[in-house]
């Protein structure tokens, strides 16, 4: 997380190591690697001048390799990265960015990231054409986003949205710790031309949740003159999710030319709470195809194509909300200050009461998935330069979201567009691209990789996490919530972009360099729901609002080895890396929304005065100094 208000200065540093090599000649190798990274900004907080913004990462990786005998070996790894920041911070992703404040407790925290993964894989030979690999894996990880002042843990956020300045402490404070656990078997059998595969993997994810969050937001109205909406929403306790899987894959060779792929996959989910399977998704099925033809001499003419159903891991956010019986979820609309008098009267509405773990399991649920298809050709130019040109077509199938429901009155946790959620349109996310590829690699003096990607991005459901809206809750976001959002909803998704242009490469000498051109995104102008002034609705056609500036992007590195001026053991090598040279730091994202609230005749009404700030930039050009030792 970076913050996204105007900067000061900034500065990077980072030192490390790597090492490696054998512990037992032929038998036994080590590798060992460290890189702690240390940055500091200066932040603004509107209104109140520059703080300070500090990161520091720890990243660090470690690896034994063990050669049993000829026909077994084991690799066992270890690896992580810690990461804090500690200052000026954006604040929640849902909301957008003050104008100023009043005092800068509700921007300042302390966030921590990261964690530890452990590997242990083994690769048995049984037989001459018969490899059997086990894996067995953990990754343990910590997330927390804690107020850094004591006010800051006292009192919640006011957001006064006519003037957009900021007070009181902070939005929500968040702490969760999870463990996910993998274990798994895959065997290989080669036969004459064709290759078998068939594998098992259990995969548990358990998730240890303390969320709070607490915020009053007031809105200026134009019958009762100003409106205060409360929102505190908690989560204690802890969700699991166990996925089992199988599949088996078919790839046979048909004499010079054909080669097909063919698989089949299953994935089950089991969301448990409190013990108990709270909601599954038993039918993820996933066929899998794919063809390579070559023809001409030695293969230089290549046609290929592949078809694959992809199935989604689920978040725990959304099961953690509905099924975890130490959620809650509470709005109320007030006529009054709730800080002066938080008692409900007749003026007020309470919007919305949710208690987590009483929600019932939806029968016949279905899983998120998208269905892949590509089709390309391939020519070998030289012996060391090849062209291809690639068709995409990637279309989602159903998504896993939340609705409000007003038949049943409440909230629905299923599938848009099927079941309780048949008043919703089915979500659409269809992705359509056309690539352009030129490699030259394998040369004595020079490797490089061009490449121009014209595509398109279309639909009326954005992903997980939407970044036009803002938010950071898959699989419980407030792009499906109202029938109301889907007035204008489909047209070009905010991560649409025309052209993408790349390119890279490296010469023989000690030069590299990367390149990225890409076009700008869409923007969308939103304005205010009837039901509940902090969702969106769409004013003008989705993606018809502009579109973002286009970007560029340049890296080069230099590298001097000394090797080639005297003889010795010991090699040391010079690397110097530029990053992000010349940046413009252009702002790359921007609060999009651009009313408050609606009258009573539906107009928008009451003009956000963050509308058009920027919440993200280009990162700035950095300078990295490195020295690499052979011995």
């Amino acid at each position: 997380m970076s913050p996204s208000h105007p900067r000061g200065g900034y500065a990077m540093y980072d030192a490390g190591f790597s090492l490696g090599g054998p512990i037992e000649q032929d038998k036994l190798w080590y590798y060992l690697a460290y890189n702690p990274t240390f940055s500091k900004e200066e932040v603004e907080i509107p209104g109140l001048g520059m703080h300070d913004y500090d990161g520091t990462s720890h990243r660090f990786a470690t690896k034994l390799t063990w050669q049993l005998d000829r026909r077994n070996d084991l690799e066992f790894s270890v690896f992580g990265d810690p990461t804090k920041f500690e200052g000026v911070t954006t604040g929640a992703t849902f909301l957008d960015p003050p104008i100023a404040s009043e005092n800068p407790d509700p921007l300042l925290r302390e966030i921590r990231r990261g964690g530890v993964n452990t590997r242990l894989k083994g690769r048995h030979w049984l037989h001459d054409n018969f490899l059997l690999q086990s894996t067995i894996s953990a990754v343990w990880r910590k997330d927390s986003t804690l107020p850094l002042t004591e006010r800051g843990g006292r009192e919640g956020l006011f957001i006064d949205t006519e003037t957009g300045i900021w007070s009181g402490g902070s939005a929500y404070d968040q702490e969760t710790e999870s463990l996910v656990a993998t274990l798994g078997v895959q065997g290989t059998l080669i036969w004459d031309d064709n290759i078998f595969k068939i594998g098992f993997e259990y995969r548990e994810v358990k998730v240890d949740y303390n969320d709070h969050a607490d915020f009053v937001i007031r809105f200026p109205d134009p019958v009762a003159g100003e409106l205060y909406r409360t929102q505190t929403m908690s989560s204690d306790g802890t969700i699991r999710n166990r996925i089992p899987s199988a599949f088996v894959q078919e790839s046979q060779r048909m004499g010079d030319g054909p080669h097909l792929n063919l698989g089949l996959r299953w994935d089950g989910q089991y969301i448990f709470s409190e013990g108990d399977v709270a909601q599954r998704f038993t039918g993820q099925w996933q066929p899998r195809a794919g063809f390579t033809y070559r023809v001409g001499e030695r293969g230089r003419h290549q046609l290929f194509g592949s078809y694959g159903r992809f199935y989604q891991e689920l978040s725990m956010a959304a099961p953690a909300l509905y099924f975890m019986p130490g959620a809650a979820y509470r709005v109320i609309i007030y006529d009054h200050d709730p800080r002066v008098d938080p008692v409900i009267g007749p003026g007020d509405t309470l919007l919305e009461d949710y208690v987590g773990g009483a929600f019932p399991e939806t029968e016949g649920l279905e899983g998120q998935h998208y269905d892949e298809f590509t089709l390309g050709y391939e020519h070998q130019l030289t012996r060391h330069s090849k062209a291809a040109v690639r068709g995409i077509y990637r279309a989602l199938g159903n998504v896993v979201e939340d609705a409000f429901a007003e038949d049943l009155t409440g909230w629905v946790w299923g599938n848009p567009g099927s079941g309780d959620l048949s008043h919703f349109p089915r979500m659409k996310r269809e992705y359509t691209a056309l690539e352009l590829i030129y490699r030259h690699s394998g040369g004595e003096r020079y490797n490089f990789l061009v490449s121009y990607t014209l595509s398109r991005n279309y639909g009326n459901y954005p992903g997980l996490f939407p970044s036009d809206y803002g938010e950071g809750f898959p699989n419980a976001s407030t792009t499906v919530y109202h029938p109301e959002g889907f007035f204008h909803a489909t047209g070009l998704l905010p991560n649409d972009r025309t052209h993408v242009f790349k390119c890279s490469g490296s010469y023989r000498i000690g030069y590299g360099a990367t390149a990225l051109w890409q076009s700008g995104t869409p923007l969308s102008e939103f304005g205010a729901s009837l039901y509940d002034p902090v969702y969106n609705v769409f004013i003008v056609p989705r993606g018809e609002a502009g579109r973002t500036t286009s970007i560029w992007d340049l890296s080069l590195r230099f590298t001097y080895d000394s090797s080639e001026w005297w003889r010795a053991e010991v090699h040391p090598k010079l690397i110097l890396d530029l990053l992000h040279v010349g940046s413009r730091r252009k702002p790359i994202s921007f609060v999009q929304r651009r009313f408050l609230e609606r009258d009573i005749d539906g107009n928008h009404i009451t003009p956000n005065p963050a509308y058009g700030l920027a919440t993200a930039y280009q990162p700035p050009m950095a300078v990295r100094l490195g020295l690499e030792v052979d011995f």
